[in-house]
This record gives structure tokens, C-alpha cells and sequence, in this order.
């Protein structure tokens, strides 16, 4: 079983909100690598801002919302149990 570091979580986590770009809904595929570990997260998410302070400034994510998700984690081709946890990514946004 492949364990979802801290890490990878955050990393993963930015490269949702950079994907995401601003708009209130999100999408896709986010792909990344572990060592020998092939990653991806294919998500349908809500994008949440919080108020921002200066309004010509970037829109700061507050929370995505799940609407559905999968995380794959492959070696070697072949695809691996993980223990992703939508919930634990969400933590890395705030």
C-alpha cells in the first residue's frame, strides 16, 4: 500500500488551486510523481474563496468541495492501494 505523505498532500494541493485558476469550479487531472510512484488525481471539485482584501489582488482559495474524486497510484504500470483522503488534502488548503 502506497502511504500519502504530508508532502505529496500539499503538493497536491497546489497544483489543484493553480489548476483551478481562479474560476469556481474545477474539472480534471493533477499528476505527479514519487520516487517510482506515478500519482493522479482526478477530481470534480467547487472552488471556495475567501474575501479578499484587496480586490485587484489573487483570489485566495479557502476550501474546494468534492463533488467526486479519485487518486490512482501506480508502480511500475501497475496500479497500487493507497490511503488518500480528500479530507486531508482540503486540510492543506487553509
Amino acid at each position: 500500500m502506497y502511504n500519502v505523505s504530508t508532502e505529496i498532500y500539499e503538493e497536491t494541493a497546489s497544483r489543484l488551486v493553480r489548476a483551478a485558476r481562479g474560476e469556481e469550479f474545477f474539472s480534471g487531472s493533477i499528476v505527479a510523481r514519487d520516487g517510482e510512484y506515478d500519482l493522479r488525481l482526478t477530481a470534480t471539485v467547487i472552488v471556495a474563496y475567501g474575501k479578499q482584501a484587496d480586490p485587484k489582488g489573487p483570489r485566495i482559495v479557502e476550501d474546494m468541495i468534492p463533488v467526486w474524486w479519485e487518486f490512482h497510484t501506480y508502480l511500475g504500470g501497475e496500479e497500487v492501494l493507497n490511503d488518500f483522503s480528500f479530507g486531508d488534502l482540503r486540510v492543506c488548503l487553509r
